[in-house]
């Protein structure tokens, strides 16, 4: 299919030579989307609820459990999408009306942080590293440091999971250990509730991904189990955050934080 649609973005990705655009096709087709342009295209970054019309085109995804079809058009029909396609002309570009949607505020924040590395760090690959370390955002590395963390085994540290959360919990935990003592003792009874704050607000930042949400809600239960002195038992835990995720989004079930998590 060639022609112009009208697109309401959900999120964009930014490579060094392209963008990846996800969203909602609103005239003639109502349908999710995965749309790659150049660079060169755009005039700044898309948030969620952005509306960008343009000269497209798309090829439909055909429900199938084929093999032999191309992974990413796979991962692409799992996570909801119709078509996939490309940018081949850009007619207009407007800022989305509801400026306190979650997911845009999210977008914001992270790519507010990702500029402010920029202009602290003086070595472009080094922000791009800090960036996929703190944010699982891979998309501004280059293809030569990619391979660098595959060969040596270390992709799973670029993708946020529980292993982050794992880490900044300890952090967290160290940087109340002057609080124990006084005056400001009385600031403890608020711990696991700042401890929780600051959690959710990381994975909220990170775009909410899945091995990440995982690992947040399980760490809310553990806290909550801890501070009300019930007794825990991690797989009844495991399970139940499984089971939240998947009644949330039953989409999760195909994805692979979600199994692997």
């Amino acid at each position: 299919l060639k022609g112009e649609y009208t697109i309401v973005v959900e999120r964009m990705r930014q490579y060094p030579s392209f963008a990846l655009i996800s969203g909602s096709l609103i005239n003639g087709l109502s349908a999710r989307a995965s749309i790659m342009t150049p660079n060169q295209l755009l005039t700044h970054v898309l948030f969620h609820g952005d509306t960008l019309k343009a000269k497209l085109s798309l090829l439909k995804l055909e429900p199938t459990n084929s093999r032999h079809i191309q992974a990413f058009q796979r991962y692409l029909q799992h996570k909801g999408f119709q078509y996939e396609g490309q940018m081949l002309g850009l007619t207009e570009i407007k800022t989305g009306n509801n400026s306190w949607r979650p997911l845009r505020i999210s977008q914001i924040l992270a790519t507010k942080f990702k500029r402010a590395l920029e202009k602290c760090s003086k070595d472009e690959r080094t922000t791009q590293l800090i960036t996929g370390l703190l944010l699982g955002d891979k998309s501004g590395m280059d293809r030569e440091m990619k391979e660098a963390f595959r060969e040596g085994g270390l992709s799973h540290i670029l993708a946020v999971s529980g292993m982050h959360l794992g880490i900044l919990y300890g952090m967290l935990k160290l940087a109340f250990i002057p609080l124990r003592k006084q005056p400001f003792r009385s600031l403890l009874r608020f711990e696991n509730a700042i401890l929780l704050l600051l959690l959710w607000a990381f994975v909220f930042i990170t775009g909410c991904e899945v091995a990440a949400f995982r690992a947040v809600v399980m760490l809310s239960l553990f806290l909550m189990a801890k501070k009300t002195r019930r007794n825990t038992c991690p797989v009844n835990v495991l399970f139940a955050t499984a089971f939240a995720l998947q009644v949330g989004c039953p989409d999760n079930l195909f994805d692979v934080g979600y199994q692997l998590s």
